[in-house]
């Protein structure tokens, strides 16, 4: 389920005109987001803690909470 999160969130990247690289781990890629799209960020920063404090910590305590973010979480595409 973790896994299905993290692919959503890269889909809704994607369709902002961000996408990501082949093998580009969470961090980096919301590192790269901060320097493409500032706008995005925070939120982004925000749901990659909430990804990978859940993969990594292989509990599911906080999945409704991430899932909750993902929905309000809608990119629009690029500024220009």
């Amino acid at each position: 389920q973790i896994d299905q999160f993290f692919l959503r969130f890269c889909l809704r990247m994607e369709r902002a005109g961000i996408k990501r690289h082949v093998g580009e781990g969470a961090r980096d890629f919301a590192q790269r987001v901060a320097i493409e799209r500032p706008d995005l960020k925070d939120d982004v920063a925000r749901l990659t803690y909430l990804f990978e404090a859940q993969r990594y910590a292989a509990s599911t305590t906080r999945t409704k909470a991430l899932w909750e973010e993902l929905r309000r979480f809608r990119p629009r595409t690029r500024p220009r």
